[in-house]
């Protein structure tokens, strides 16, 4: 059980246990008012996660796992950014209209694994996996700004999908000569069907306005709204995947995979003359590594692959974007003491791609294909146990984003929105014992984000910040754990995205009460 700052209320049951001699169960279920940035605003969400094991034999397993969830929350989109400033407006401020209503999300996933054993040395696991889900309600967007007062337009959409996929892998491990292998053969196919049907209304012809330094809620909605979106997407996608993991000796381990894609993706634009945009792609992405151990708790690794991924939605002219295609390379260095209770990560890498999509600057709401972006950066984590009272954990990273090629000459160079330069991370908390026996910790969580770009046009920034958290706990009884955590203590005003003109606040200083027990 959760109770918190900001609306938040939250109850959660986990419960499991056998059946009979072969079959065992598991269940889920949690219910939540979530915590909002406006007291005009509410959400609540709902989950049942039911899961079943069937042991068929010593060799063979049967699992099968679903999850139902129901969301209904507004379609907040957040503040907007004056003249460069992100912060302008109070965190509280809501631009658009409380009386919408929420929009509602339905859910629902099942999964059903196989997994058999013929031998200690070779198995297989296939897996068919179903998921749909609908999201739909109205809300109230920003259509023009011309300060104070921004014009309004009423919205209204429906977002339906529905998602089949299948994956079967062999696993064995050989030898040949001196060197071990575990191999793995895999196959995957998946279907994807989705739609997008949006409706507006007109700001020129049906004004909606708001004053931003003192909104007026309640105002007549427009009655009538054109169409924008009636899009149907399908994605077919065949793949067959093989990778060995060699044991070249006690100290060189090398990794060498291919993956094989076929492509099929239909997009069809019904308000444009039902055009249909259909593209078929193949792919190889290859996948290497090498990772050396020169003693028990030191090991160095170099990695390179190549990704592909597809696009979803399309452009203002109704045509499918590209897939997306990647390529990484990966230097690391891993270090963990023999008892693990202290370790450290060290990489640096270089990440590559092409056709990532990024707002269509001309035309608000919809997106276009960037030529080509690059990362390269550095990443740092360390953790451990220092003593019997002390646990820490920091993190750090530099991240160098940025659109490297594109048919936009004004857009080379530009820095990928929401992305920092630099970001950190610190938690550090201390355990003892009562003299009634129980156990206690307390600490504190600082956590630190660079400034960002706050479009795709790197017009503006979204500042730096740094949060402090606190946290401390009580096990009360073996059974019995209380918590007690306080996010943003210094009650920092921040940014944490941007989506176009809008900027979503970070929430104040908040409290969270938890109480966890077993039966």
């Amino acid at each position: 059980m959760n109770i918190g700052s900001y609306g938040l209320r939250r109850a959660a049951l986990d419960t499991t246990g056998p059946i009979n001699e072969q079959l065992a169960y598991r269940l889920n279920v949690v219910a939540e008012d979530s915590a909002m940035r406006s007291s005009l605003f509410e959400g609540d969400r709902q989950t049942v996660a039911p899961a079943l094991t069937w042991v068929i034999s010593d060799k063979t397993v049967l699992n099968y796992e679903a999850e139902f969830t129901r969301v209904s929350t507004p379609l907040d989109r957040g503040l907007i950014q004056i003249n460069g400033n992100p912060r302008a407006l109070p965190r509280s401020r809501v631009l658009g209209e409380p009386n919408d209503g929420n929009v509602e999300l339905t859910s629902q996933a099942h999964q059903l694994t196989l997994e058999h054993e013929f031998t200690s040395q070779w198995r297989a696991r296939a897996g068919l996996n179903f998921k749909k889900g609908t999201f739909e309600g109205d809300n109230t967007e920003l259509a023009t700004f011309t300060p104070p007062v921004v014009n309004r337009r009423q919205m209204w959409r429906s977002l339906p999908m529905r998602d089949t996929s299948f994956q079967a892998e062999l696993e064995g491990k050989l030898q040949t000569g001196s060197i071990g292998h575990t191999v793995l053969l895999g196959v995957e196919a998946s279907r994807l069907w989705m739609a997008q049907e949006i409706t507006r209304s007109n700001p020129a012809t049906t004004p909606y306005p708001l004053n931003i330094y003192n909104p007026v809620y309640g105002q007549a909605k427009p009655t009538s709204q054109d169409w924008w979106y009636d899009v149907d997407e399908q994605q077919k996608n065949n793949a067959v995947y093989l990778q060995d993991q060699m044991s070249l000796s006690p100290q060189w381990k090398l990794l060498a995979g291919v993956r094989f894609d076929n492509y099929h993706q239909s997009y069809v634009d019904h308000l444009n003359a039902g055009q249909t945009s259909q593209q078929r792609q193949t792919a190889t992405s290859p996948r290497i590594g090498l990772t050396y151990l020169p003693t028990d708790w030191a090991s160095v690794y170099v990695s390179y692959s190549k990704g592909f991924r597809p696009n979803s939605g399309g452009s203002v002219t109704g045509g499918a974007f590209d897939p997306q295609e990647s390529r990484a390379s990966e230097i690391g260095l891993k270090l963990q003491t023999q008892d693990q209770r202290l370790g450290a990560n060290f990489a640096v890498f270089d990440i590559t791609k092409r056709n990532v999509l990024v707002g269509d600057l001309a035309n608000a709401g919809f997106q276009v294909a960037a030529g080509e972006a690059t990362s390269k950066g550095f990443e740092a984590d360390v953790y451990g146990k220092l003593d019997q009272h002390w646990r820490l954990t920091a993190n750090f990273a530099y991240t160098d984003a940025e659109v490297s090629k594109d048919s936009n000459a004004n857009m080379v160079g530009a820095r990928l929105a929401n992305i920092p330069k630099t970001s950190a991370g610190l938690l550090a908390i201390r355990e003892d014992i009562l003299p009634n026996g129980s156990r206690y910790g307390i600490g504190t969580g600082i956590v630190y984000v660079g400034k960002r770009s706050g479009n795709a046009a790197d017009t503006y920034e979204l500042p730096a910040y740094t949060t402090v958290k606190l946290l401390s706990y009580w096990q009360v009884s073996p059974k019995a754990r209380f918590s007690l955590d306080v996010s943003n203590l210094f009650d920092q005003r921040y940014i944490t995205s941007t989506w176009n003109n809008y900027v979503m606040p970070g929430l104040g200083r908040s409290v969270l009460a938890s109480l966890h027990l077993q039966f």
